[in-house]
């Protein structure tokens, strides 16, 4: 019955310190991990990021898909990249959905060295060829004006899906090399 009254909790719409309230009066929160990283990113979309950041601080021990949902609030400024840090500290280690959001942020804050040092851990972790990665590092790539860093990612995913094509083509088209977009099409 319990995992009903998560799915209610979960499911509804506003305020989620409504949520959140509800969650602490039926003592579903303490019990219910998943709860925490549902209300994280429910704060995360309503922008109250310190409700967010109070909520994550009050899990006991965080797993990975918590400190993604962090990470992922504040996706595009430094916060996430501190986060990061304190997640490789803690220690966790990340997965593709963790460094999706990073990628990204290294690229909208025009951080590229940053940005290597987490391809390089990606690498590390043999997550870098796999298709939800290799899209993002396609990304960020393109958008850092490396559009042959993108093409070596490219050339590495084990399984390429249609984002990892769209992601290619779409980065060297603005990267100015239509005619390198037209054969990966």
């Amino acid at each position: 019955m319990v995992d009903g009254e998560i799915q209610v909790l979960g499911s509804r719409r506003g305020d989620p310190r409504c949520i959140h309230a509800q969650a602490i009066k039926s003592k579903i929160a303490s019990k219910h991990s998943c709860l925490f990283n549902e209300l994280i990113t429910h704060y995360s979309k309503s922008n109250k990021l310190l409700y967010a950041q109070r909520v994550f601080n009050q899990i006991p021990e965080p797993t990975v898909v918590s400190w993604t949902a962090l990470i992922s609030s504040y996706i595009n400024t430094t916060n996430a990249i501190h986060h990061f840090i304190a997640m490789l500290r803690h220690p966790t280690l990340p997965n593709q959905r963790t460094l999706a959001p990073l990628f990204k942020t290294c690229a909208s804050l025009s951080t590229l060295q940053i940005g290597i040092q987490l391809h390089s851990v990606s690498l590390k972790l043999s997550l870098s060829n796999l298709s939800y990665t290799g899209s993002s590092l396609i990304s960020f790539y393109t958008k850092c004006s490396l559009p042959n860093e993108a093409l070596k990612v490219f050339d590495k995913i084990l399984e390429r899906d249609g984002v990892c094509y769209s992601s290619m083509i779409v980065g060297l088209a603005q990267n100015s090399q239509p005619s390198k977009a037209q054969v990966v099409f």
